[in-house]
């Protein structure tokens, strides 16, 4: 029977979805990011994607935000401390095309879009160490 919801929704236009109140949608934002060291072969070491939540009956021609202020911080092992600002790629992706990440580093990342601001930090680790593998190299 549930097959035939989906027929129903898809086929007739009958609403089928169950009914969600307003005032218990709480708008927001989606970020999805990824800070990675080691060799940029086919990607940069950086990606972050926004988007913002929508009410599920709202119409709406896209979720990527693309005027977001995001900076990222760079705080290395000796204490030097870098900002950068990343720039709106396409689809709600931000980038930075000089921003180089090594292992050890403290980063932090803030997002700030229409009445909301997203903070986040993370360290990156260390290369792996293989112990009795006397002939690998990373």
């Amino acid at each position: 029977m549930s097959g035939c919801q989906k027929i129903g929704e898809y086929y007739l236009g009958l609403n089928m979805q169950p009914e969600l109140p307003r005032e218990d949608f709480q708008p927001g934002l989606n970020i999805y990011g990824v800070l990675k060291t080691g060799d940029d072969f086919d990607t940069l070491n950086h990606y972050f994607e926004v988007e913002q939540l929508i009410y599920v009956m709202d119409s709406f021609d896209s979720v990527y935000v693309s005027n977001a202020s995001i900076n990222l911080t760079r705080l290395t092992f000796e204490g030097k401390q870098t900002s950068y600002q990343l720039k709106h790629y396409h689809d709600g992706v931000y980038l930075n095309t000089d921003i180089e990440i090594l292992p050890g580093e403290r980063w932090t990342y803030q997002c700030n879009y229409d009445t909301f601001e997203v903070t986040a930090d993370c360290y990156i680790p260390n290369a792996p160490r293989l112990k009795g593998a006397a002939n690998i190299t990373t």
